[in-house]
């Protein structure tokens, strides 16, 4: 069975710098203080591993931005996507960034599910916000699941 597990990214209130910590259900079910608290810092996101790993044996979290590669005619393509759970389409899927919408019939999502799909992290939604500057349009930010 997959462990569950989740990155929390807390901010300090006064800096704005960023802790990340790791925490699975089975030490936070286990814990007495639940989940770490830090002086000065606010828990900013909650992000849940997917059960999937990137090219460089990194694992994928919700939030994380990864490059996608796609093999074409001329070589390799590759374009920016974001982690997200959906809950329509009941899976974590990759939103393009550039577009939300369907564009000239073709979606813009991926299912996380399609295992020949080469994903390599880049960053995430909170510390590398710089990564999403410039996107037309990005996914509503959802750290549900």
């Amino acid at each position: 069975m997959q462990e569950i597990e989740f990155r929390l990214i807390y901010q300090h209130d006064e800096t704005g710098r960023f802790i990340t910590t790791f925490i699975t259900l089975d030490e936070l079910l286990k814990s007495s203080t639940r989940v770490r608290a830090f002086d000065n810092y606010t828990l900013i996101t909650k992000n849940q591993f997917i059960g999937r790993f990137d090219k460089n044996k990194r694992k994928v979290f919700t939030g994380d931005i990864v490059n996608v590669f796609f093999e074409i005619e001329k070589g390799i393509r590759i374009e920016k996507f974001i982690v997200k759970w959906d809950d329509t389409l009941c899976g974590y899927t990759l939103w393009d960034i550039q577009r939300k919408t369907e564009w000239k019939g073709i979606n813009p999502f991926i299912y996380l599910y399609e295992e020949d799909i080469e994903i390599e992290i880049i960053g995430n939604e909170i510390e590398n916000i710089e990564l999403l500057e410039g996107s037309l349009s990005s996914p509503p930010l959802s750290n549900k699941k």
